[in-house]
């Protein structure tokens, strides 16, 4: 496995995601999304 940075394309409907986010005063913010592709899912 290779951690890559993705792009948008990368995010497609059935996709497993990993999202390591914390609560803001605003609401949920996203720090990282982990995706898997092409077989092989994010190991969190």
């Amino acid at each position: 496995m290779t951690i890559a940075e993705a792009t948008k394309d990368d995010l497609v409907p059935g996709a497993v995601v990993f999202i390591a986010a914390e609560m803001a005063a605003t609401g949920p913010v996203a720090h990282q999304v982990v995706v898997g592709k092409n077989g092989v899912l994010p190991p969190m």
